[in-house]
């Protein structure tokens, strides 16, 4: 018998309208939530989590602590093995609804980020990439902004901005998170093209060359 039920990852409405929580951080969350099911524990190492997610031991660390501290998930010791589940005590509705028919209806089950209008009819967001690592990057520039308390997009601005954003970055979703590492690092209200950057040319740099760039290293 397989140790959980995985079905992919499928993220509720709930934990994916969360604006504390990183894409990184939602998508691990419903990995946990496939272990937890049926009373089972997700006990994977950091070091077989960092390599699946791609992700370094620190962020894997400090994912977990922060998911704690909101109380989403519970941490448990069992000699040498870390036992992680979903947070018990109503903290959490089920992540499938099942049990919760009050939530289903507030929060219909998507993938997709939505809005409603005046006019009860609903937007979606389109991210021009679908890369975590660009998703994850978008969410901390959302939480950026928040933090600076520049003014949120609405449903339109964010769209126009992404449109603008896959432009700038010729395509490119490595180039796009450099863009927005940019923005960060200097404290810019908007997102600009990378500095040196020529228009219409890409530049012939990796992930880590383009972060460096746009931090002005």
């Amino acid at each position: 018998m397989s140790e959980r039920e995985f079905l992919g990852i499928w993220i509720p409405a709930e934990v994916w309208l969360d604006q504390r929580l990183t894409m990184t951080e939602k998508a691990f969350i419903a990995e946990v939530e496939s272990f937890s099911k049926n009373g089972k524990t997700f006990h994977k190492s950091n070091d077989t989590i960092r390599q699946q997610y791609g992700i370094t031991p620190k962020t894997v660390q400090r994912i977990i602590k922060k998911l704690v501290e909101l109380e989403l998930l519970e941490c448990h010791f069992n000699g040498r093995v870390r036992h992680l589940s979903i947070c018990s005590m109503g903290k959490m509705t089920s992540l499938h609804g099942k049990n919760d028919e009050s939530a289903s209806s507030k929060f219909p089950h998507t993938n997709t980020m939505t809005s409603t209008t005046t006019n009860t009819s609903k937007k979606e967001v389109e991210y021009p990439f679908t890369e975590i690592e660009f998703l994850d990057m978008w969410q901390t520039w959302m939480q950026e902004r928040r933090a600076r308390r520049i003014k949120d997009y609405g449903i339109n601005g964010e769209q126009a901005a992404l449109h603008n954003l896959k432009k700038m970055a010729n395509d490119d979703y490595r180039i796009a998170i450099a863009i927005i590492q940019q923005s960060i690092a200097q404290g810019w209200q908007g997102l600009f093209e990378l500095k040196g950057a020529k228009s219409g040319k890409r530049p012939e740099l990796d992930r880590e060359q383009a972060l460096a760039w746009a931090a002005g290293k």
